[in-house]
Parts: structure tokens; C-alpha cells; sequence
């Protein structure tokens, strides 16, 4: 089986998509053909034999590809690619981009669809829509770029672009003296602004949830430990902190609570894939912090098995492949006899 991996982007989250690439390709590369599927920075799209992160920008290979039906063609010959594998993070990728070029060139696709990848990408969209099901989130206002201060706001708060991950660009204020100048930072990421109250003491807790064989899996749940008083970009790629052994919960009571909120959540966006969603506990309420539809490297270590992660959403991308709809609507009107052009 012709296995794609699409990963890079124009996108803040270029890099950390290369990682989770190169995660994806080390589990499968002796189970299947991979074809590795880079976008570059600026746009470009160039086939590469595998990924070695340390080396990747500057010493790796890269030829130029196209996507055909069903396929890529590399140095004008066709290669078909059985599934996409979505690892593309943030802008034109996660946010639908990838799935819309899988649906466009007829190809099975690992991740979620187009219209609720891009919903998600937008925590303003996402908390409307979570809150109107009555899930917790917290108390949310929207500023936009070149819009006048005019919020009735009480400090502390964090500031937040509205359509990024991985933490870049979120800054705590705590007066309003630096609100303006956090602004700038925050809009220089975004034209749109999350503004929520800082909460200091909290837990924060992961889960990761797949859709197979007519079920809903839930990982463990992680608790995320963070070396500031928010968990950085630091924290998540580069400090010691993501060297530490992971801490996966053992209370059961608060674990039912979030599987049952993790399906619903999942069933209400109509996901497909693995999606990794964030929460905050906060005294004994439970809210929504984020929910990422292409975790980084697919969330694989809350699962017991890796490999058999990547089969199941295989097999399942082939699945709704097969059964999504076919069926073509004819008009007839270009025919009718009274037709005019106007």
C-alpha cells in the first residue's frame, strides 16, 4: 500500500509538521511504501525520500511533485497514493487545506474534513459552538485588528491569536497599561484576538480520541505539567520538560467525565482522525481549552501502541472514502430550449 504523508506549509507550525512527520514515517516505513508529501514555506511542493529532522532544510533532497488523480506525478511519472495522511499544523494544512486537496484529487484522507477543521482552527467559531451544546468553555471576548479598545475587562487576562496552536503568540497581561503593546504582539500572528481571564491556578489535562470500527477510542488522559504559569512553545518542543516521563491520570471519576466529553465533542464536530482536545480544571469544573484536529505527531504516545493507531485510521480513511457521497445532481438547464443567455 502507497501511503502519503503531506507535512510543511505556510504556517508558524512549519517545523513542529516536520517532526510529527518524521514520527509518522519511522512507525510505518517498514510496513508500507511511503511518499513524502513537502510543502515548503513558501508554497512549493517537493517529494523527498524520507525526513531527517536535523537535517532536513538544508541537506535533504527535494524534487518537485504535482498531485494528479488519485496520485502525485514526480519527474512526469504517476505514483498512486492508496491514503493521505494529514501532518500539516496550524495554517494551510490543519486548518482543512490538506483534506480539501485529498478530496479534490480523489484520494482517502487520515483527519477530519474540511469545514470542521477550519472551524476548529478558530477558537471564537469553536467556543460559540461549544457553549450553544453546552459544553464549558470560559468567558471569551473577540477584538479585531484596528478595532478601539472598548472591553470591559478585568485583569489578569491572556491574550490570544484566535487561529493559532502550539502557544506562539499567547501572552499573559496583567494591567492595561500593556495591553496595547500585547495586542500588537498577538496581531502580528492574527487579525482576530481571543481575550479570556487568566486563570493561575488550574490543572491542564489531555486527551487524544479516534473513531474505529464503529466506536469511539479514547487514550488515557494526560496531565500536562508546564515549567511557566502557562505551558509555552518551550515547554512543548524545546525545554527538557517534553523529555520527562508522561503522568496519565488514575482517578477514574474525572477520567469517565472526560471520555464522555470527548465523544460528545468529537460526535458534534463530525471528526474524523485523531484529534487531541486540551481541558482546564479549575477547582471541580472541567471547561475546553482547545481542541487540535492534527495533534503533534498524532498525539501517538497516549495510546499503548502507535503502529496499530496508524492501521486503524488507515483502515478507516478507507472506509469513508467508500462511503462518502457519490451521487451527482443533473440540472439540465444548459439543454432546456427556452435557455437564453442573458
Amino acid at each position: 500500500m502507497n501511503i502519503g504523508i503531506i507535512f510543511g506549509g505556510k504556517s508558524f507550525e512549519h517545523d513542529i509538521s516536520i517532526i510529527t512527520a518524521n514520527t509518522i514515517y519511522q512507525i510505518l516505513k517498514d510496513k508500507y511504501i511511503i511518499h513524502m508529501l513537502y510543502i515548503d514555506q513558501n508554497g512549493f511542493f517537493k517529494y523527498v525520500k524520507k525526513v531527517d529532522v536535523e537535517k532536513f532544510i538544508d541537506k535533504t533532497e527535494k524534487t518537485p511533485f504535482n498531485f494528479v488523480y488519485e496520485g502525485i506525478k514526480v519527474r512526469g511519472k504517476k505514483q498512486k497514493i492508496d491514503v493521505l495522511i494529514n501532518a500539516m499544523h496550524g495554517f494551510n494544512g490543519e486548518d482543512g487545506l490538506a483534506s480539501v486537496i485529498a478530496n479534490l484529487y480523489n484520494i482517502p484522507f487520515v483527519g477530519s474534513w474540511h469545514i470542521p477543521s477550519a472551524v476548529l482552527m478558530d477558537k471564537h467559531y469553536s467556543y460559540a459552538i461549544l457553549k450553544e451544546n453546552g459544553i464549558p468553555v470560559l468567558d471569551t471576548k473577540i477584538l479585531y485588528k484596528n478595532d478601539s479598545i472598548n472591553l470591559n475587562i478585568d485583569f489578569p487576562i491572556i491574550v490570544k491569536p484566535a487561529r493559532l496552536g502550539s502557544s506562539i503568540g499567547i501572552n499573559i497581561c496583567e494591567n492595561i497599561t500593556d495591553l496595547n503593546s500585547l495586542l500588537k504582539n498577538a496581531f502580528d500572528f492574527d487579525n482576530k484576538v481571543v481575550i479570556q481571564p487568566f486563570i493561575k491556578e488550574f490543572r491542564e489535562i489531555n486527551q487524544a480520541i479516534y473513531y474505529y470500527n464503529n466506536d469511539y477510542v479514547c487514550s488515557k488522559v494526560e496531565e500536562v505539567f508546564k515549567t511557566d504559569i502557562y505551558l509555552s512553545f518551550d515547554d512543548k518542543y524545546i525545554k527538557e520538560v517534553k523529555d520527562k516521563k508522561k503522568t496519565f491520570l488514575e482517578d477514574k471519576k474525572i477520567i469517565e467525565t472526560i471520555n464522555l466529553l470527548s465523544k460528545k465533542i468529537y460526535k458534534l464536530f463530525e471528526l474524523s482522525g485523531v484529534v487531541r482536545i486540551d481541558y482546564m480544571i479549575i477547582g471541580e469544573e472541567i471547561f475546553i481549552n482547545e481542541i487540535n484536529t492534527t495533534p503533534g505527531s498524532l498525539s501517538f504516545y497516549m495510546f499503548d501502541d502507535g503502529l496499530s493507531l496508524l492501521k486503524r485510521l488507515i483502515y478507516e480513511a478507507l472506509k469513508n472514502h467508500q462511503n462518502k457521497r457519490s451521487k451527482v445532481f443533473l440540472s439540465h438547464i444548459l439543454y432546456q430550449k427556452n435557455f437564453t443567455k442573458k
